[in-house]
């Protein structure tokens, strides 16, 4: 799991060559030949319209992150189009200008994840370690998303993201963090944290 106060370092990042889904082009996103994940800092949950919000002035270095992550990505599409592609060279630019990022900002710096479509298998954890359902979480949660691919159809490319894990952050405001142990995550009914 990358830490996001530190910078993601491109050589050991790697797409998969694309694969035929349906409609689109998938290609998978690993990073030291395992799922890129990261885990959020607090973040406002807004139930009813299934998003995250944080205010990007006061969690800068997460948003400099997600910033760094999306920028990566396009370096590396960039490096390896050719080979990728059948001969299609895209440029940096062309590839800003179609890149469709799930994070969307807004005048005032607020920022907004739409979760809709990343809680397939999504584990809802209470402020104390057990396992709850979504409607009981509480308004400020600590998340663990994973990059799986990059989509590729009609032109634009899309980063497909998923929640793994989504932890209620307790009252008293003490910062917490989702303990990995051998750098896989704990799969039991109730899952262990650590606060920093």
């Amino acid at each position: 799991m990358i830490d996001y106060k530190k910078d993601i370092e491109i050589d050991k990042l790697s797409i998969s060559e694309p694969q035929k889904q349906e409609h689109r082009w998938e290609m998978k996103v690993l990073y030291e030949d395992t799922y890129l994940s990261f885990q959020t800092p607090s973040m406002k949950l807004h139930k009813d319209g299934k998003l995250l919000e944080f205010d990007s002035s006061k969690k800068h270095s997460f948003f400099k992150f997600i910033d760094n992550l999306e920028s990566c990505i396009i370096d590396y599409l960039h490096q390896n189009s050719e080979r990728m592609f059948k001969g299609k060279v895209f440029s940096k630019e062309k590839l800003k200008q179609s890149l469709l990022t799930s994070w969307n900002v807004s005048d005032e710096g607020m920022v907004y994840l739409d979760i809709s479509n990343m809680m397939t298998n999504t584990k809802f954890v209470s402020a104390f370690g057990d396992v709850i359902e979504y409607d009981q979480l509480s308004q400020n949660v600590v998340s663990i998303i994973v990059l799986e691919a990059v989509n590729f159809s009609k032109n634009q490319f899309e980063l497909k993201y998923s929640i793994s894990h989504m932890k209620s952050k307790r009252v008293d405001n003490i910062k917490e963090s989702f303990f990995e142990k051998k750098n896989t995550l704990i799969e039991d009914d109730k899952l262990d944290f650590f606060t920093e």
